[in-house]
């Protein structure tokens, strides 16, 4: 089962928990909140554009895959808390082990949180991708967690454009532009299948009411 409210909640407690963390190290109280706020809610909107691709494309690339919501719910989680740590340097980094450290979900089941905290440690494009170790980490993963990495990529920079679409038109080509960048920074997780769903993606959100797509089902709390 789908565990939107419970990930929700779990996911505000880790923010509250972040905040007073920051707290202790910044002593402009404003201005950090300020930027937590705003870093949760696009948070918020991340996750709510990958579950809607995830709903539409993951079932179509992995048919025999198992049928219970243990991924969704990582990949959902993982979103809602993916730059929890956003003020740190390597944010992708500390905001996985912050997770991997958490007492609060030491105990949720429905949640895989080797998932969550690869998700998160990924979910920024690596400038050095000759990194030997790191490639080999990704030939290591199944496709199934790379799929996962793209969605929260491509959420991520849409996400932007849901902010722009409040004051100007989004038209097709500012789209076009978001996922040629996704896939070029992406490519080793991208494979035939995994591209194919990209593209259709692309279709997805190529709309002239781009903005009247979003805030309805992807921006609503």
């Amino acid at each position: 089962m789908f565990k939107k409210k419970e990930l929700l909640k779990l996911s505000n407690d880790l923010w509250n928990k972040s905040r007073d963390e920051y707290l202790q190290i910044y002593s402009d109280e404003d201005v950090y909140k300020d930027i937590m706020d705003y870093r949760q809610y696009h948070c918020k909107i991340v996750a709510d554009l990958a579950i809607e691709m995830f709903d539409e494309f993951y079932s179509q690339l992995f048919a025999d895959s198992d049928t219970d919501d243990t991924r969704k719910n990582s990949l959902y989680f993982a979103c809602l808390v993916h730059d929890i740590k956003k003020i740190n340097p390597k944010h992708s980094k500390a905001g996985a082990k912050f997770i991997k450290d958490a007492d609060e979900i030491r105990e949720i089941t429905y949640i895989n949180k080797s998932i969550v905290r690869k998700i998160i440690k990924y979910h920024k494009s690596k400038k050095n991708k000759k990194d030997s170790d790191y490639l080999k980490k990704i030939s290591n993963m199944d496709n199934e967690l790379k799929f996962l990495i793209v969605l929260i990529r491509i959420s991520d920079k849409l996400s932007k454009l849901i902010f722009k679409s409040e004051y100007m038109n989004i038209d097709e080509g500012m789209i076009n532009i978001v996922m040629d960048k996704v896939i070029n920074n992406s490519n080793e997780f991208i494979y035939n299948d995994n591209l194919r769903a990209v593209r259709k993606i692309v279709c997805l959100f190529r709309s002239d009411n781009f903005a009247g797509h979003c805030t309805g089902s992807c921006c609503s709390w």
